[in-house]
């Protein structure tokens, strides 16, 4: 029995020791965050009264300087990631009543916010109008505009932005420059298209119509060719009269539109 009790008294004597062992690390570390605090160490103040917090240390005092060093703390972080609105949440959750001479520091964190706000806005206005830029066919603006921004100071949600914005430049400006190839290619080919190259495609679409229908085979391209002409999409063309012979002479049965860009169109006058 008496080897029982002396056994008990021993875990207790241990867990006593142990018990005392760890307040005093918890004291001397609320001690050493005091030691940090006063000389402007906020860092190393939270992580001091985050460890005798959590080893059971009992002060509203420390508390409460822990929390607003915690809040700091964070809105510094925030404000360093780009993420303003939890910044701002943040640093206005500080009561700087609480841990003494913190104030300027507050202060000078708010302008700093303050600061990357008003860049925020500037940012995002400078991305609607790229934004509009795109939509309205000003690339060579839209272009400038990104790479002036491109080396502000972004968001993360803003360089998300600029990409999605550069990748639509890239391929409405890709559209954009074929348009004009094309354009230049078409104005080319009109420039080219004579009242001869008219004649010889209508005769060869009389040749063609006539393996289909016997009836063409009785018609030709007659050579008095009317035009130039421009249709309301600007496309040349040239009006051919198509005949069938009768002796010396031809007599008109209709006429065919032959167009710069290869097609044709048949009419009754």
């Amino acid at each position: 029995m008496k080897r029982k009790i002396i056994g008990s008294l021993l875990i207790l004597c241990l867990i006593f020791a142990f018990c005392a062992c760890g307040n005093s690390e918890a004291k001397n570390a609320a001690a050493a965050g005091q030691t940090a605090l006063a000389s402007g160490n906020y860092e190393e103040a939270a992580k001091q009264y985050g460890f005798a917090l959590d080893n059971g240390y009992k002060d509203e005092e420390v508390q409460k300087q822990f929390d607003t060093l915690t809040s700091y703390l964070e809105a510094k972080d925030y404000l360093e990631t780009g993420d303003i609105e939890n910044a701002r949440a943040s640093v206005e959750d500080i009561d700087t009543s609480v841990v003494e001479g913190m104030e300027e520091s507050v202060i000078l964190l708010e302008a700093e916010i303050g600061v990357r706000e008003e860049e925020i806005t500037a940012n995002d206005a400078t991305l609607l109008i790229i934004k509009h830029l795109i939509e309205n066919g000003h690339y060579t603006e839209a272009e400038e505009a990104i790479t002036e921004v491109s080396g502000k100071n972004l968001s993360e949600s803003q360089k998300d932005q600029l990409d999605v914005l550069r990748s639509n430049l890239s391929s409405l400006s890709s559209v954009a420059n074929q348009a004009t190839d094309d354009d230049a290619s078409q104005a080319d080919q009109m420039s080219g298209f004579t009242s001869l190259d008219a004649f010889n495609s209508a005769n060869n679409y009389i040749l063609t119509a006539a393996n289909s229908n016997t009836t063409y085979s009785q018609y030709t391209a007659i050579n008095s060719v009317e035009g130039p002409y421009t249709n309301d999409k600007g496309v040349k063309y040239f009006i051919v009269p198509i005949g069938i012979q009768n002796g010396s002479s031809t007599s008109v049965q209709f006429y065919i539109n032959v167009y710069a860009d290869g097609s044709v169109k048949e009419y009754d006058y």
